[in-house]
């Protein structure tokens, strides 16, 4: 009977039927990826919170600090650097927001827990520094930059590490020949001013390394 009908024929082609008319399956996102899109969304809602807004209001304030703990605790360096740059992002968006607070706050955040931090390896420490160095070239803001000229020099200033004393002084350089095309040699003075200081060739504890 099977054969008469050619049931079984019709059960052959659907048991053979190609995967492409059966539903794609939903790609699932990885762990990586979720804190990624997370530590985005937290500086979302830092840059929203902080629209026309007077001051730093407690729920931009909880975004940011966040973003500091992830860049301080993390144990992945990709997704401590994406809170790095967000915060840079955050900092750059609201530099004329409310007095400059929450550009204050983010540039406090990623000298405190991207670079003087005790719990952050070298290699944030030297990609947090060069993060801080493209904001203030890639900042509309003078304020903002003239700012992130001061934060590289306390840690300068404060940083044990001659190495790391050695590399803000080279991203302070490369700050000011990066930035010549867009403000001159405006920030120039600045910089030779915070060389200048004897922070660069303060002893230090690695210093025979």
């Amino acid at each position: 009977l099977a054969a008469t009908c050619g049931c079984s024929s019709l059960a052959s082609r659907a048991a053979s039927s190609p995967a492409a008319e059966r539903p794609a399956p939903v790609a699932k996102l990885s762990e990586g990826s979720r804190a990624l899109l997370t530590i985005r969304s937290w500086g979302e809602m830092a840059i929203t919170g902080s629209a026309g807004a007077q001051g730093l209001s407690e729920e931009v304030e909880a975004s940011i600090e966040k973003l500091s703990r992830m860049l301080r605790d993390d144990d992945g360096v990709e997704t401590r650097m994406e809170a790095a740059r967000t915060l840079s992002k955050v900092a750059s968006e609201t530099a004329d927001d409310g007095g400059g607070a929450v550009a204050t706050l983010c540039l406090s955040k990623l000298s405190n827990d991207g670079v003087l931090a005790s719990t952050v390896d070298d290699e944030v420490i030297h990609r947090t520094l060069a993060v801080i160095g493209n904001l203030a070239v890639e900042t509309t803001s003078a304020d903002l930059a003239q700012r992130c000229i001061s934060t590289l020099a306390d840690i300068g200033r404060d940083h044990a590490s001659g190495k790391v004393r050695t590399h803000t002084a080279f991203v302070l350089v490369a700050v000011v020949l990066r930035s010549a095309s867009r403000r001159g040699l405006a920030l120039a003075p600045i910089v030779v001013g915070v060389l200048s200081q004897r922070w660069l060739v303060r002893p230090s504890p690695d210093a025979r390394r």
